[in-house]
Formats: structure tokens, C-alpha cells, sequence
């Protein structure tokens, strides 16, 4: 016994619990007599179509759990015990990450009679305070969704996206996203219990889907308890799984363009664009599922294809394939539950482009596939203890391929549009990660019953990632100046490590009404480049500058990890008041600390970075670089310090994570069966930011300071404008990445939430949000110069900051989706979704100016306070009919007519910024006009 308590404890603390990878719901009760007296020793039975049969029996004090069940609408639970009626609850619904009570009394009776009753459990999670959206398989199914999961991500309270999906013409493709004060680099994305976030791009998911392998989707944004590292946006997919009868399903939904109305402004018929529209969108596939033996194991399998073919702003075809398989099998053998899983993704996308108006040549061909592999196993010892172990292998990679190939340079109209060729990728990555779980139940101990959860994940990842500007040579136009810029680059390449230890613990403490939870996490990040070999160039414009070959030779990256660890220890309280004692309402508080996400960036400033500055005279005019019209500006290389120095030359070796505060406070009401209503404050401190301060040569290297800026001015078209630069400082292009002192950003949030199930014949969701998010200095430490940011100061204004075309930051959003059954079995769905406009940023690029020393670019300024100029109110509405019709008894037909953009607005999302250009005020993406899709979808 000593021996396996040994085993078990080196288990917790080698292995891990998968941060915020759920993918189960969990059932809990008590059997009482009418008299109330608990009843222990009732035989309890569970079954579904997802489980088979699982038993248990109730404790001294009638309690009863069965743990982390798979999402299902058929749950039966049936209570026996001599002397006594036998008691069955029927339709019980478990979604993920949510805890379902069902409490029963039991009469004196015959254990032959029955006595049941639909379950219809209160709604509201007596257990936990995160704030989550539960997307369901009648929402996924039945509301008028684009069929792609970041357009799902929308639902989400207080969440906003960077595009907007209509009917699909943003989808194969990821959206960036804000939330609660935080962007997408903190998020995380898992698909039944494994994470899959991409260790090469922050935030992103590693693969794409098809969105008929999901059975449910849940979105946490806010309160996240221990199993969660991040204060961002926690994304878990459940997949489907088979079930004891056979089961299945096909579909295929067509959009076109002979369906599509048009919305184009005159500004862009006379900038002879053609706005972002639908071609054709094929999407298509099956699932199978049943038992292999009924009640022990099950198999599904699915196959499905989105073929999205679009038109980009220029007219230029945007294509993309998605093709995924996946395949899962699910055994019952004793105590044991079992899970085998596996998942293909592949993409081809043709046209893929890195600004909306770059020329066809600029664009690229995107192909790569990725994997998922997974073994799970869910042990139950006794009637308290869960175990539950797993291991995940997920390889991905893809290349993006310039159609105007790799070895020419590309040419980029100054921050409008590149020619001649674009940027090539190639990038890997293996992700390996084991786990193990354990939940202990202990009743009536120390001021309650007790549920512990303790774990700890370790997930590794090596990652290599190329890339370039076409050959290396990057040629930019400054309209209206004579003297144009160029770099001459040595690839981008790098191959490192990335790893994580987490360990956690969490007791959830029930005191009668009251439940508290208390965790603590602990994290450590590390990472580090491995030696690796750079190639060498061989561009033909540098053979020959002023007489210098100016081609680069390779070199050999040393192996360097990083000084520092992302180690952070992070506290979770949470509060449950039961105020009405039958869990019809609830009052709830959060408190919790969250770390942030180590990734590559870092590694990045440990990259061999080479390259030349070159001036650049067009004298033909022919926007070509001729022989003899580049001439060399200056070398920036750190490769000596590189080679010559260790890492703590480049990062502060107390370096520490971003650190998020959260304060959550709210209250849920079921005001009817199945209808609930919360409303929740939330309030958000981002701090401990990271960034880099440059280096400087004076007589040797040193960090910039204060007195090396100055205050310079410039007249353009009549107008002065003021900047603060280091033009007197030479800069090797270095810096020192370090804390960013005096600055943070602050979230207050107001939000009202409802949701009503279905049943009765209709169900809805949605959300109303009032936010303020804004950055603060509270010195000018925190700024890289010690400028107050002419015309206003930055401090108090709305985040994030932001020269970009728009930034997402929406002081109110409303979120409305809905589903009837009418007669006849047609159900009527929509969805309405309106927000503030973001802001637009009113920018100049002061070209007179001349090069800066310090970033190697024109001075930008704002022209007017930030966040004073806003894109217009959006709003758009979707709707849906679709009609059922039953195919004798083993089978239902469902076709739908979608409408998307019902109103056919013609919203702006993005307009040309700087006044400077000839692209200010032209649209480079318009909302897609109406469009119909027509689907068919068969289940049995």
C-alpha cells in the first residue's frame, strides 16, 4: 500500500493535469427519505447512449457523483433500494464544464414501482464561478453560423473579433480577437482535452476544423479556475463519440455567387476594387458511430471537405480546401474508461495574402497538415476517488509559397500594397504532453465536504520556423519622394524548445448554501534556441552594390536557452451563496492571479539578425531597382554579439510573466425552468508588461536613456508637426528585453446574461456588455522615449494602442441568437449581433522627416486624440427556416435556407488611416453583401 501511495505521489508530481482542457460534464445528489433523513447504501445506476451503464452506491450521508461524463441529452439515473419505490430521472443533460445536481426522496414502497420523472434540474452551476459560454449541439446545428469555429467565438460575451464571417467568406482562415482587456496571444485552444494552441503564433489554434466533428463547444473569458493558466480566452471542443445503436449522419451546404446581392460603395468603384465576396462554398462530409460491443465499446469516424472559394478586395481568387478526418474509439473494462482518438486536418489555401491589397503575385500558396493523437484513461477507485491519466502527441507544419516564387525581391508601395513577389514560410512544430488528474470526495471533514483536485502537466514542443521576403530584398516606394528605402536581409530562421511544468491544487469546500473554492497553480516556462545552420543568400541585386558583394555567408546558430523562467505562482478563490437554498439562484464572487504564455517572440530576439540598409533612387522611374540604383546605407548585425556574448546580453535575467488581477462579482436567477439570467461586474489589472529598450554605441554598447532623445519638428502641407527621435545615436538593431515600468491596462466590465435551453419549442442566448479598457502611464518611464505623445497624451486613453487601420475596442456589445419550432416541424432561427464602432485611428507618416535612427522608418503621429474617431456602429443580422422531415423511423431530413446579412449592410471594417497616402479613406474590406445558403443535412 505504501508503495502505490509512493507511485501515485511521483505520478502527480512527474505528470499533469491538461490547463484548461475539458472536455466532461460531472453529475452530483443526494438520496434523502421524505422525511429528509440521508439515505446511504442506494444502488444507483447511470446510463446513456454515450456511457453504457455506470453504478454506484450512496454514501452514509446519500451522496452520490459520477465524474467527468461525456456531453449527452439522454442521461437516465435510476435509485433502488428495498423497502422503497424505485426512483428514475430521464433526460438529464450534461454539458461540458458545467456540474448537474439532481437530489431525489424516496417513498416507502415496493422496489417494483416506478416512480419517473423528466430530470429538469436547476440550471445553474452550484459548483463553479467561471464564466463560460456553452455552445450546444442545437445551437451548433440550428442557428445561421458561418460553420466555422472563430465565428462561433463571437457568441461569446464581451468578446470581439477582427472580421466579420458572412456565410462564410472569412472562414479557413483565423480571426484575431480581444477579450476582457486581453488579445489573442493568451489563449488556448484545446479539442477533447488536449491543447493544440500553436506554439509558433501565440493564441492561435494549430490546426483547422470541420465543424460537424463538434458535439459541443464551451468559451471561458473570465473567473477561470486552477485548471486554467491564462486570464485569455480558453477555447474546448468536445468532438462526437459513438453511442449503443448505430447512428450517423451526412450534409452539404451550397453558397454561391448567383445567391449573392452586391454593397459596393462608389469609393471603390472608382478605386476599381471589387469588395470581399463569395464565389462558391461547397461544404460536405459524414459521420458513422455505434457500438462494437453494446454497453462496453463504441467507434465514430467522420470525413468532411470545405471547399471556399472567394474573391479578395482586388478581384483576386481566395481559395482554400479544407479536408479532416477523424476517427475515435471508447471501451468500458471494469473500472476503467478508455479513450483513443485521432484527427487529420489538411489545408490548401491559393491567394493567401499579408496585406488586402497586395497584387496577385504578392500572394501565396498556404498547404500543410496536422495531427492529433490521444489516450485517455478515466480510473475509478471506490466511490471517491477519480484518476484520470493522459498522453497527446500533436505534429503540425506548413509552407507558404509566393506565387511570383523566391527568388525575386518584393517591392511594397510604403504600407498600401507589396508587387512582384511575397514573403515565403516554412514551419513545424512537435507537441508532446502527458498528464494525469485526481479528484478525492471526502464528506462531512472540516467544515464540509471536500472535493480535491490535484494535478500537474508537463508539455513540450520543438518548433522550427524559416522565412523571408521573396530573395531577401525587400524594396519599398515612399510616394512622392525621390529617394526610396530597401533591406537586404539573411533569412529569418529559427529552431528551438519550448516546455512547461504546471502543478495545481484546488479544494472545492461545500458548507450547505455555501460553497468556496480555494486553488493554487504554479507554473514554470522555459525555453531555449538548439544550434542550427543559417544558409547564406545568393541575390543577384547584391552581388554588386557600389562595388561590394553584399550577399550574406552562412553561419551556424549556437545553442543558447534563455537566463530566465516564466515561474509564477498563482492563488484562485472563488465564492458560491446558495440565496434561495434550491440552486434557483445564486450569488457568486471570483478572485484570481494569472501568469502568461512564454513563446517564441522571446526566443526570437536570440535570432541571428542580419541586414543592410539600402537607399534606394528610382531614376528610370520604372519602380525596378536597377543595377547602379542602390546604394548602402548602413549594416546592422548582431550576429557577433550573438555568437560572442550569452543571453543575458539580451534579457533581464528576472525577467517575469505578465501578471492579470481579476475580480469577478455576480448573481444567476432561473426565472423559469430552464431560463437563467446573470449579471456579473468584472474588473481587470494587466501589469508586469515586457518590452524591449534599444541599445546604443557610444564608444561601446549601452541602453538608450532619456537624455540621448530629441524633440524635432516638421512642416508638411502647412502644418507643423512635433517627434521625438535619437537621430544623433547610432543603433545596432539590438535591445534588452526587460519589465516595462509604470504600465498597465485596466478592465471594467458590466454584462447581463441569458440563456434558455431548448425545449417547449424554442430556446435563446445572448448577452449585453458595457466595457472600458485603457492603458496607463503613470510616468513617462513608461514610454521607450520621454515623449508626451503629441497632440495628447496616451495616458487614460482607451487600449489597446494602436496604429493599426482599426482597433477593437467596443464600449458596448449586444449578442442575440434564438431558435422557434414552428408548426409543421420548420424551426425559425436568428442571430443578431451589434457593437460600438471600433476606433480609427487618424494617422500621418511625415515623410519629410527622413529616415529615423532608432526603428529605421518615417516618424508616424497622430492627429488627434486617440480613440476619438470611431468606424460606424456595427450591426448585422442573420436568419434561419429549415425544415425537419422524418424518413419513416430510422432517419431525418433537415433542409435549410440560411440568410446572411439579412439588411444587406454596407459596412466599412477597414479604410486606409494615413493621410499621408493616396489609399486614406479607401476601403480595403466591406462587410459581404447578402447571401443565401441552401443545405441538407440527413441524421439517423
Amino acid at each position: 500500500m505504501k508503495r502505490a501511495k509512493a507511485l501515485l505521489t511521483a505520478i502527480l508530481l512527474l505528470s499533469g493535469l491538461a490547463v484548461a482542457q475539458i472536455q466532461s460534464g460531472n453529475i452530483y445528489g443526494t438520496v434523502v427519505e421524505s422525511s429528509g433523513m440521508p439515505m446511504p447504501g442506494v444502488s444507483i445506476s447511470l446510463v446513456s447512449s454515450r456511457t453504457g451503464e455506470l453504478t454506484t452506491v450512496s454514501s452514509e450521508d446519500g451522496r452520490y457523483r459520477f465524474l467527468n461524463l461525456p456531453p449527452a441529452r439522454d442521461y437516465v439515473i435510476t435509485f433502488r433500494l428495498d423497502g422503497f419505490k424505485t426512483e428514475v430521472r430521464r433526460e438529464i443533460r450534461v454539458i461540458i464544464g458545467e456540474n448537474v445536481t439532481v437530489n431525489v426522496e424516496m417513498s416507502v414502497g415496493e422496489i417494483t414501482e416506478r416512480v419517473t420523472v423528466e430530470g429538469r434540474p436547476p440550471v445553474i452551476d452550484i459548483r463553479k464561478t467561471t464564466a463560460a459560454t456553452n455552445i450546444t449541439q442545437e445551437e451548433l446545428q440550428s442557428l445561421p453560423t458561418a460553420r466555422d469555429p472563430w465565428a462561433i467565438l463571437q457568441k461569446a460575451p464581451g468578446l470581439a473579433m477582427d472580421r466579420e464571417n458572412v456565410g462564410g467568406n472569412e472562414s479557413g482562415q483565423q480571426s484575431s480577437y480581444t477579450a476582457r482587456g486581453e488579445g489573442r496571444a493568451n489563449s488556448q485552444w484545446n479539442v477533447d482535452g488536449v491543447e493544440v494552441t500553436d506554439p509558433t503564433a501565440p493564441g492561435t489554434s494549430g490546426m483547422y476544423y470541420d465543424y460537424d466533428m463538434f458535439e459541443e463547444m464551451q468559451i471561458q473569458t473570465a473567473a477561470n479556475d486552477v485548471t486554467a493558466m491564462t486570464g485569455g480566452v480558453n477555447i474546448n471542443f468536445v468532438t462526437r463519440r459513438g453511442s449503443d445503436r448505430i447512428s450517423g449522419g451526412a450534409r452539404f451546404y451550397l453558397t454561391d455567387d448567383a445567391f449573392q446581392s452586391s454593397n459596393l460603395p462608389d469609393n471603390m468603384v472608382q478605386a476599381d476594387l471589387s469588395g470581399n465576396t463569395i464565389n462558391t462554398i461547397s461544404d460536405y462530409g459524414f459521420n458513422l458511430g455505434g457500438p462494437i460491443r453494446k454497453g462496453k465499446s463504441w467507434f465514430w469516424l467522420s470525413y468532411g471537405v470545405q471547399d471556399i472559394n472567394l474573391f479578395d478586395v482586388r478581384g483576386d481568387a481566395d481559395d482554400t480546401l479544407l479536408r479532416t478526418l477523424n476517427g475515435k474509439l471508447n471501451l468500458t473494462m471494469g473500472s476503467h474508461r478508455i479513450e483513443l482518438y485521432g484527427v487529420y486536418n489538411d489545408k490548401i489555401k491559393e491567394g493567401r495574402k499579408r496585406y488586402p491589397l497586395d497584387l496577385y503575385e504578392a500572394g501565396r500558396k498556404q498547404t500543410g497538415p496536422a495531427y492529433i493523437f490521444k489516450l485517455q484513461d478515466d480510473i475509478t477507485v471506490g466511490n471517491n476517488l477519480l484518476i484520470t491519466l493522459k498522453a497527446s502527441y500533436t505534429p503540425t507544419s506548413y509552407t507558404l509559397e509566393p506565387y511570383g516564387g523566391r527568388d525575386k525581391a518584393v517591392y511594397e508601395i510604403y504600407n498600401t500594397y507589396r508587387y512582384n513577389t511575397g514573403t515565403w514560410e516554412e514551419i513545424s512544430s512537435d507537441i508532446f504532453s502527458g498528464s494525469v488528474a485526481l479528484s478525492y470526495f471526502k464528506d462531512n471533514f472540516l467544515f464540509g465536504d471536500h472535493e480535491i483536485k490535484l494535478g500537474a502537466e508537463y508539455r513540450y514542443s520543438h518548433s522550427r520556423e524559416a522565412s523571408q521576403l521573396g530573395n531577401g530584398l525587400h524594396l519599398q516606394i515612399r510616394p512622392g519622394r525621390s529617394l526610396y528605402y530597401g533591406t537586404l536581409y539573411r533569412d529569418w530562421d529559427i529552431d528551438y524548445d519550448l516546455s512547461r511544468l504546471s502543478l495545481w491544487l484546488q479544494d472545492s469546500i461545500n458548507m450547505g448554501r455555501i460553497t468556496l473554492n480555494l486553488g493554487v497553480r504554479m507554473d514554470r516556462q522555459a525555453g531555449g534556441m538548439r544550434e542550427h545552420v543559417i544558409p547564406g543568400t545568393s541575390i543577384p541585386e547584391a552581388a554588386d552594390i557600389e562595388g561590394m558583394d553584399l550577399n550574406f555567408s552562412p553561419l551556424t546558430q549556437p545553442a543558447t536557452n534563455l537566463p530566465f523562467s516564466f515561474a509564477f505562482f498563482s492563488p484562485r478563490v472563488g465564492l458560491i451563496w446558495d440565496l434561495s437554498g434550491n440552486g434557483r439562484t445564486v450569488a457568486k464572487a471570483n478572485f484570481a492571479v494569472y501568469g502568461s504564455v512564454l513563446d517564441a517572440g522571446y526566443i526570437d530576439t536570440l535570432r541571428i539578425d542580419s541586414y543592410h540598409e539600402l537607399d534606394w533612387y528610382d531614376d528610370n522611374g520604372n519602380n525596378l531597382a536597377d543595377p547602379g540604383e542602390l546604394y548602402l546605407y548602413r549594416t546592422r548585425d548582431n550576429s557577433r554579439m550573438i555568437l560572442g556574448e550569452d543571453a543575458q546580453f539580451f534579457f533581464d535575467e528576472n525577467l517575469k510573466p505578465e501578471r492579470t488581477t481579476e475580480a469577478v462579482m455576480g448573481l444567476e436567477r432561473e426565472v423559469m425552468q430552464d431560463f437563467r439570467v446573470g449579471l456579473n461586474l468584472i474588473y481587470r489589472h494587466i501589469s508586469n508588461h515586457t518590452w524591449t529598450v534599444p541599445y546604443v554605441w557610444d564608444g561601446g554598447y549601452r541602453l538608450v536613456r532619456n537624455s540621448d532623445w530629441g524633440r524635432f519638428s516638421v512642416s508638411e502641407e502647412g502644418f507643423e508637426y512635433t517627434f521625438w527621435d535619437t537621430l544623433d545615436v547610432y543603433d545596432e538593431g539590438i535591445g534588452f528585453v526587460t519589465q516595462r515600468p509604470d504600465y498597465k491596462v485596466v478592465y471594467k466590465g458590466l454584462e447581463l446574461t441569458f440563456n434558455k435551453a431548448f425545449r417547449n419549442r424554442w430556446m435563446i442566448s445572448g448577452s449585453l456588455t458595457f466595457q472600458d479598457t485603457t492603458v496607463n502611464y503613470d510616468s513617462s518611464a513608461a514610454y521607450i522615449d520621454p515623449t508626451d505623445h503629441q497632440p495628447d497624451r496616451l495616458d487614460g486613453q482607451p487600449g489597446p494602442h494602436s496604429y493599426a487601420r482599426f482597433v477593437m475596442n467596443s464600449r458596448w456589445m449586444f449578442k442575440f441568437n434564438w431558435m422557434y419550432e414552428l408548426p409543421w416541424k420548420i424551426n425559425f432561427a436568428g442571430s443578431l449581433n451589434i457593437r460600438d464602432g471600433y476606433i480609427f485611428p487618424r494617422v500621418r507618416t511625415l515623410f519629410d522627416a527622413g529616415r529615423r535612427y532608432w526603428d529605421y522608418a518615417e516618424p508616424v503621429v497622430l492627429l488627434e486624440e486617440f480613440g476619438t474617431s470611431r468606424y460606424d456602429t456595427f450591426w448585422m443580422l442573420d436568419l434561419r427556416m429549415e425544415k425537419m422531415i422524418p424518413l419513416k423511423n430510422f432517419a431525418r431530413l433537415f433542409i435549410s435556407v440560411d440568410a446572411f446579412n439579412i439588411t444587406n449592410n454596407d459596412m466599412v471594417l477597414s479604410q486606409g488611416n494615413d493621410i499621408s497616402l493616396g489609399n486614406y479613406l479607401v476601403p480595403d474590406t466591406m462587410l459581404n453583401p447578402r447571401v443565401f445558403r441552401l443545405g441538407a443535412r440527413l441524421e439517423f
